[in-house]
């Protein structure tokens, strides 16, 4: 209940830029309880259509197409709901058993242990989170710099040294993070395929080798275009051209 408060709070909030927003989000709950699905998914998308977006607008919309079994629809909204919200536990859950309905399992070759803790401390929060998070300490950091210049013998000079240190570090592991997620957002590009089936071909021409399918859910890395094909890798380092109308981006 405490968290259904919170997120009705947020969106009220954003609701003072964007009230349409937040109307069409509340019709959108209030048809997903009523398991009128069509209408819920249309509510949501109205919203979206607003310019307004938040993982729980994302997260609520890929229910709505989980219901309906659309399966690659509703990954595709759960990846962009964790896209903006990482840590959060009912969209990795939600996404995880969505993805146990996809019919190819790819998996990825084992990181190492310093790769998967880096990994795994980069998606605690988002590139927006991470950057915010970046600021502050560095706030804080100038602070006690300013204090320890202006501010004669004292407690406060003395705290303010304490802290100069461990803030200087967490400042540069901030930024570290951010400039890794922000990076990695500019540069890998990943889809969701959306049809029941796709073939993928070794070349950006209708008369290529199919190499291997692609069933609707999977998750690929978008590397390359060219005219009405899209370059894909999988998770295992598969490659291959399929048709834009096969993939979505997330």
């Amino acid at each position: 209940m405490y968290k259904h408060i919170m997120i009705f709070l947020l969106l009220a909030g954003a609701a003072l830029a964007n009230p349409i927003a937040l109307q069409y989000y509340q019709q959108g709950n209030a048809a997903m309880q009523k398991s009128a699905y069509d209408e819920a998914i249309k509510a949501y998308e109205a919203a979206l259509g607003t310019g307004y977006e938040c993982a729980e607008l994302y997260y609520n919309l890929g229910n709505a197409f989980f219901r309906r079994q659309e399966l690659g629809k509703a990954i595709l909204n759960y990846e962009r709901a964790r896209a903006l919200k990482p840590a959060d536990p009912d969209i990795a859950f939600n996404l995880d058993l969505a993805q146990l309905r996809v019919v190819d399992k790819i998996a990825a070759p084992p990181p190492f242990f310093a790769g998967k803790l880096w990994s795994g401390i980069k998606h605690l929060l988002s590139v927006g989170q991470w950057g915010v998070l970046a600021v502050v300490v560095f706030n804080l950091l100038l602070a006690t710099v300013i204090i320890r210049l202006l501010v004669g013998q004292g407690g406060v000079r003395t705290a303010a040294g304490y802290l100069f240190l461990p803030l200087l570090v967490f400042f540069l592991l901030a930024g570290s993070l951010f400039w890794a997620t922000s990076s990695e957002a500019r540069n890998l590009r990943y889809g969701i395929i959306m049809l029941p089936k796709v073939s993928v071909l070794s070349a950006p021409a209708s008369d290529a080798t199919q190499v291997f399918d692609l069933h609707e859910g999977t998750k690929v890395r978008v590397a390359d275009r060219s005219g009405a094909y899209v370059k894909v890798i999988l998770l295992d380092g598969k490659v291959g051209w399929l048709t834009r109308d096969g993939v979505e981006e997330i």
